[in-house]
């Protein structure tokens, strides 16, 4: 009877390799999410760390203003009015964005209130996008990119999207909190629908 299971697997030899393959897949989509949501939350740690150094405060104003230099002329009132605005307190909108990126980082380096730091994310993302990276233009010939952080936002949106739900994802704060608080669930689950 013992000879029966090993001679099975003699006859089929792709058998085995067949089911450490659908393994591997398997895992890489259990772990890909949480590899990229650490990775993106890294490059967003280092992105805050810089915003909080002194040189970000003093070039902060003058970023804004090369950002609308070249622009098509009905996109200036746009820029203007953000500059305006920005220029009255611009340390305040300094800390803002320094404080809002730390945050992102946290949201996806600890997986806590994931949906609604997803969403914020796209949001900030096409902000910058729209406001300091002047809509990745001005365009004109010799033009090579868009800009990052409309990449951004579609990378949030993504996660938003594919991500697994708290009791699927390892390394995920928001799993402990809604074990806790029943509640947290709307802030934690990426997907639209309330799993109960």
């Amino acid at each position: 009877m013992s000879v029966l299971p090993h001679t099975r697997s003699r006859l089929r030899p792709g058998a085995a390799r067949a089911n450490a393959t659908a393994g591997g897949r398997e895992h890489v989509a259990r772990t890909g999410p949480l590899v990229i949501r650490l990775l993106f939350g890294a490059a967003w740690g280092i992105d805050a760390g810089l915003k909080w150094l002194p040189g970000f405060r003093q070039n902060f104003l003058p970023m804004l203003r090369d950002a609308a230099k070249g622009q098509p002329s009905w996109l200036h009132g746009w820029f203007h009015t953000w500059i305006v605005v920005q220029s009255h307190a611009p340390g305040l909108f300094v800390t803002l964005t320094a404080l809002t990126e730390t945050l992102l980082a946290l949201v996806l380096l600890l997986g806590v209130a994931r949906r609604a730091g997803y969403v914020l994310g796209i949001g900030w993302s096409l902000i910058v996008w729209a406001v300091a990276e002047g809509f990745g233009g001005p365009y004109m010939s010799g033009s090579t990119d868009i800009g990052c952080c409309i990449m951004y936002a579609l990378l949030f949106g993504a996660l938003l999207v594919f991500a697994p739900s708290a009791e699927n994802e390892r390394f995920c704060l928001d799993r402990v909190l809604i074990a806790r608080w029943s509640w947290w669930r709307r802030l934690a689950e990426p997907h639209a629908g309330d799993r109960r």
